[in-house]
């Protein structure tokens, strides 16, 4: 499962409501299992400060969830 599957299909949504809402809106967002190229995606797009940690913090949930070791 990618994490933008995860995040969009079962992670809760109050908690990463705003991350969630813009890569649903963002049809470029990439459909990707790989951490480093979904952060090279937002820093690309200048995201700022507050939405890089949302994601890291997403994506330890997601590594979490899918039995896998939290690694960045």
């Amino acid at each position: 499962m990618t994490f933008k599957y995860w995040l969009l299909n079962c992670s809760d949504w109050a908690e990463y409501g705003f991350l969630s809402t813009d890569v649903a809106e963002d049809e470029t967002f990439p459909d990707s299992d790989n951490y480093f190229e979904i952060m090279l995606y937002l820093i690309n797009q200048n995201a700022g400060e507050w939405s890089k940690q949302m994601f890291n913090d997403a994506w330890n949930e997601y590594l979490t969830v899918q039995g896998k070791e939290l690694a960045q």
